[in-house]
């Protein structure tokens, strides 16, 4: 049976290109566990960075609010844009980057500040007593991480 399986060129030349085909997936996966994401300005955040970050404010906003009377069981899920942006100083109507130079030679930008990943949208599960309390949770999510009330939802815990 198997023989007439490979009898065939146009069967032996698909199965070795899913065989190659699997193998730089299963490479791709394994070899970039540590993957980049590079912006414009050289600034890097890791995935790993970005997962970590994205936990702990995912803990502390399930923390923040099962803290507030009427809700419990809180599940929360965020998405971040992975963007990091350094500000330098510039100066003259051409926006010159402003430049140091140390006693050795060695010249630097001035870097006035880093602006961090931001938090695009939040998903929360829980339980709550009102549509108010529900509203009220948006809300106060809205305010703190400056999102869009449309950029949150809140769904009751079945």
């Amino acid at each position: 049976m198997f023989k007439s399986i490979f009898k065939n060129k146009n069967v032996i030349i698909v199965i070795l290109g899913i065989l190659v085909g699997g193998a730089l997936i299963f490479y791709g996966e394994v070899g970039n566990s540590e993957k980049k994401a590079t912006e414009a300005d050289g600034s890097v955040y890791s995935s790993n960075e970005l997962e970590i970050y994205t936990e702990r404010l995912e803990n502390k906003i399930s923390g923040f609010l099962e803290k507030i009377g009427g809700v419990s069981d809180v599940a929360v899920v965020i998405t971040i844009d992975n963007s990091k942006e350094n500000v330098y100083a510039t100066e003259g109507a051409n926006y010159d980057y402003v430049i140091l130079t140390d006693s050795s030679g060695n010249q630097s930008t001035v870097k006035l500040t880093e602006i961090t990943a931001t938090v695009r949208g939040i998903a929360v599960v829980c339980n709550y007593e009102s549509e108010e309390l529900k509203q009220q949770m948006i809300t106060t999510l809205s305010a703190l991480f400056n999102v869009g009330t449309n950029r949150i939802s809140v769904i009751r815990a079945s």
